[in-house]
């Protein structure tokens, strides 16, 4: 396949000298990236690929993902281009807030079960608490940055803590009256998500 460069040489030849076929091959590497994204090739789709999640070059894939709202973010579009590919087709802004974003991006950083606990108007509408297992989280700072920035919306109140056991606050909000406790063994209560959503694989 020709480049641009090759072709400003084809104009050039009746004026060739080394020199000026080295400033025609300089000139047209400036456009190389260019015609990597549309240039047309065997199958003629020209730019057409630019706007297809499957053809897309990786370093055009944020450029796609700004037409549905998507921000590649920059760890995936420097080293996985995969895993950039798979997160515009994916389209998580677009269900930032619900339940389904929120489990996915904090089970990124989880193991085994990959255990996330929700609930939803922690008190009232604008609050909610998550919860991940101890033993399950690799790393709980980069997990409520990433729900922060990417799952849960500016507006509302977001309590993220790691799971090591039911907090008094927990039962508070889980139980109307201390008499609905009743039942319960403090073993029980001490391993009991009052009130949440429990999400596993």
């Amino acid at each position: 396949m020709s480049t641009i460069g090759s072709l400003f040489q084809e104009r050039l030849v009746v004026y060739s000298t080394p020199d000026l076929d080295d400033y025609a091959l300089t000139i047209g590497e400036m456009f190389d990236e260019f015609d990597l994204y549309v240039g047309l090739d065997d199958e003629e789709l020209g730019w057409s690929k630019l706007l297809d999640v499957d053809l897309c070059p990786p370093l055009a894939l944020p450029y796609l993902g700004q037409f549905i709202g998507e921000r590649v973010p920059p760890d995936l579009e420097t080293t996985d281009s995969d895993a950039a590919r798979e997160w515009v087709a994916d389209r998580p802004n677009s269900r930032r807030g619900t339940n389904s974003s929120i489990v996915g991006v904090a089970r990124r950083n989880l193991s085994g079960s990959r255990v996330v606990a929700v609930r939803e108007r922690d008190g009232d509408a604008d609050h909610i608490a998550i919860r991940t297992l101890a033993a399950e989280t690799l790393n709980a700072t980069l997990i409520q940055q990433e729900l922060r920035r990417e799952a849960v919306p500016a507006d509302i109140v977001m309590d993220y803590q790691i799971f090591t056991g039911t907090t008094l606050a927990d039962l508070d909000a889980g139980f109307a009256t201390y008499g609905a406790i009743t039942g319960y063994t403090l073993g029980e209560l001490s391993f009991l998500l009052v009130g949440y959503t429990i999400h596993t694989l």
